[in-house]
């Protein structure tokens, strides 16, 4: 590669459509990557109005009746279809801007460039994002960009080549200064909230449903709490399997110990900061994107005890093992400490995550990643 800049395409056919942690990551990583010097990033969105840099990608969207019908022919979702309906756009945006790279967490739309490439005329390398993640290998792939070394290794120990896995860690838009976490602020955004000011929260973010997120399981350690019990504030996507959920959670908690809803994302850090503490039921995570949200506001996060969460959260979380009931219940009722106020705690998890995770920390790791990538070899 003879330019200054690597040219990279980012594509996310679920940017200005969805709010997971992969859509999280590539609108946040196109903001925290922009104005980096050896980078000419574009980003591929999926919906809503293209920003300067940006490339709106047609597709027919996962929600829409005809993917899902599609879907159901071929035997998948419609997120599937919503991918490989991108690839005539996704085509064009590749001959016309001639990127080093091409960038994606979207496997069914990476396969399939992969096996077309050779009609493009562009000699990219096709580099795969492993958030979500895939255990490998990867034949389909030029680069994999490995954001945890768990889902490495157990690529590497299946077989894949080592040489086409590139450690590093998903990054984040950490707030320039440490944040307030005295009780007043804390009050002040529950006022905003509409939450109670009175009584302790504890906050989870993500899917509420029982599969992975496992919801179900931090409702019944809150429960087993004595009175007067925490407020639990559940925030995050919500779809058909939700409803019941929520049902039992006020049937165990009461109307007045719970809160669920889904937010715009704007409206997130707002919820950390009128949260006394965070917690995450799940066993299991590519990455956990909300772990290091909640510690770049400085909010104590309570976590499975698990290889991703440790190499995500490293000394700045309370760890046990989910798995088991009467786990957080005990390690809720132990760490009451974390409830109060902690400046230099707070601080120090703000810390963390601005030194580890933070744009600021990783853009050069991130150019260096994306100039290999687009140096290194075109698997066949």
């Amino acid at each position: 590669m003879s330019d200054r800049l690597t040219r990279v395409l980012m594509l996310c056919s679920g940017v200005g459509r969805e709010n997971r942690g992969i859509e999280t990551f590539f609108a946040d990583a196109f903001e925290g990557l922009k104005d980096a010097p050896g980078l000419d990033l574009r980003l591929g969105i999926g919906a809503g109005v293209a920003g300067a840099s940006q490339e709106r990608i047609a597709s027919l969207s996962r929600l829409h009746p005809l993917a899902k019908s599609l879907g159901g022919v071929i035997g998948r979702d419609g997120y599937t279809i919503e991918q490989v309906s991108s690839i005539p756009s996704v085509l064009a945006k590749i001959r016309r801007l001639e990127p080093h790279v091409v960038f994606t967490s979207e496997a069914n739309l990476a396969m399939r460039l992969k096996s077309l490439r050779s009609f493009g005329g562009v000699p990219y390398r096709l580099m795969y994002s492993n958030g979500a993640p895939m255990r490998g290998p990867f034949p389909w792939a030029d680069a994999v960009h490995q954001v945890t070394p768990t889902y490495r290794d157990i690529a590497i120990e299946d077989g894949d080549d080592p040489e086409r896995h590139i450690l590093v860690p998903y990054g984040f838009t950490v707030p320039d200064v440490p944040p307030d976490r005295s009780i007043a602020r804390r009050q002040q955004a529950r006022r905003n909230l509409g939450l109670p000011e009175d009584r302790p929260i504890v906050l989870s973010v993500g899917w509420i449903a029982r599969r992975h997120k496992r919801m179900d399981y931090v409702v019944d350690e809150i429960a087993h709490l004595p009175a007067p019990r925490p407020l639990l504030a559940m925030i995050g996507a919500m779809d058909q399997t939700s409803g019941e959920v929520v049902t039992e959670a006020r049937s165990k908690l009461g109307a007045e110990g719970l809160v669920a809803r889904s937010v715009p994302p704007s409206e997130v850090p707002t919820w950390y900061a009128a949260a006394d503490v965070f917690v995450l039921g799940s066993l299991a995570e590519g990455f956990g994107r909300v772990y290091i949200e909640a510690l770049s506001q400085g909010v104590p996060v309570f976590c499975h005890d698990y290889p991703v969460g440790r190499f995500v959260n490293g000394p700045e979380a309370a760890y046990g093992d989910f798995s088991k009931a009467g786990t957080l219940t005990g390690l809720i009722a132990k760490r009451q400490d974390l409830f109060a106020e902690d400046p230099f705690g707070d601080r120090r998890r703000w810390n963390y995550a601005r030194d580890n995770f933070s744009w600021q920390a990783l853009a050069p790791r991130y150019e260096d990643m994306f100039r290999n990538a687009a140096n290194g070899p075109r698997r066949a």
